[in-house]
């Protein structure tokens, strides 16, 4: 691939970010050639347990900002002078996009190093100061690239950025998985087991699968895995505490183990960009429900798989009951068709054969 100097700039390390795995991490083994330094705006409280993994990587350098702004310049400056050999191949991707807007603005007074930046979501559901940082963003870096075709279409100054842009769509560690969940025990028992995902943000729309769980009446467990929002919070006390287990935040190797063990994964987001989570469970050839939005639809269209269904009680309890009373067999063909999916259109591989054209184009 030849030397490259990546600076990835991001709101924070975090072991379950996307910058930091999908990227850093998976070039950093994939292209030992390349230079990593990771700059976080921050500030961090668990910055060394965050980055462990990523200890016994010779190429790979972290920067905490501590939440000061003029810090990114200060150890650009400090990157550009320890790598001044290969000072033409040095490139910026920025993931965040306060952080981002700063520096696409503070590069006019300084360097002219190329500055790609992604965009993780969909634009209409974005904060109305995260819609300014990024049209700054859109407005003034070299490159832009959108998780997916519907983060893409949800744009809507596309005039704005002309041809400076693609949609490449998000991928996973395929091997990463395997090897995780290769010895997972999947046999079934009368119960039906299903995991799904939050954030603090209240996108994955927990509360309505807790009123699902709870109008019920078959053997059911739902595994929630991640941080809650308030209202998740809330009403976290008040459902049946013997059908809905609430795990918090765990290592990514572990999510993998327990979706594995889970008969089926379900979504009910309310918005996404091109959800990683549903791509990761997917590899582990779970059969899923996902809400009908875009980002899930976009998935869809590459073949018969997830099932989609609108945010309607009725609707998933009577898909719920159908697939628990499915044989082990027709379950794990359903998902087999949604592993065949990822490793035909989703795989991290693909997505970083997009990236390293785009990246040798704006260094060269």
């Amino acid at each position: 691939m030849g030397k490259k100097i990546l600076i990835t700039l991001d709101g924070r390390a975090l072991a379950t970010g996307m910058a930091l795995n999908e990227f850093t991490a998976y070039r950093a083994n994939k292209y030992p050639d390349e230079s990593h330094h990771f700059i976080a705006l921050g500030p961090h409280t668990k910055l060394e347990e965050e980055t462990r993994d990523l200890k016994g990587y010779h190429n790979v350098k972290f920067y905490d900002c501590k939440g000061k702004l003029l810090a990114i310049p200060k150890f650009i400056n400090e990157i550009i002078e320890v790598e001044k050999e290969y000072s033409n191949k040095i490139l910026i991707h920025a993931h965040h996009p306060y952080s981002a807007s700063f520096l696409n603005i503070y590069k006019n007074f300084s360097w002219r190093i190329p500055i790609l930046y992604t965009v993780h979501n969909t634009y209409n559901n974005y904060s109305l100061h995260n819609k300014i940082f990024t049209n700054i963003n859109l407005g003034t870096s070299n490159f832009i690239t959108f998780c997916g075709k519907t983060s893409y279409k949800a744009y809507p100054y596309k005039s704005f950025i002309k041809k400076r842009n693609k949609p490449i769509p998000n991928g996973v560690n395929i091997k990463r998985i395997d090897s995780t969940i290769d010895k997972v025990d999947t046999n079934r028992n009368d119960n039906l087991i299903l995991t799904t995902i939050s954030k603090r943000n209240g996108q994955k729309n927990i509360p309505f699968l807790i009123k699902l769980i709870d109008q019920l009446d078959i053997d059911i467990t739902l595994k929630v895995i991640g941080p809650l929002d308030e209202e998740t919070k809330e009403i976290k006390g008040k459902n049946d505490k013997s059908k809905i287990i609430f795990t918090g935040l765990i290592e990514r190797d572990q999510v993998f183990k327990e979706v594995r063990k889970s008969d089926v994964f379900i979504s009910a987001s309310l918005y996404e960009g091109l959800p990683i989570a549903v791509l990761e469970a997917m590899a582990t050839s779970t059969p899923m429900i996902l809400s009908d939005i875009p980002s899930h639809k976009e998935i869809l269209s590459k073949g018969e798989g997830p099932i989609l269904l609108s945010l309607s009680l009725k609707k998933w309890a009577k898909k719920i009951k159908k697939l628990n009373k499915m044989e082990k067999e027709e379950l794990q063909n359903i998902g087999k068709k949604n592993r065949d999916i990822v490793e035909k259109y989703f795989s991290l591989d693909q997505m970083h054969k997009e990236y390293s054209v785009i990246y040798n184009e704006l260094l060269n």
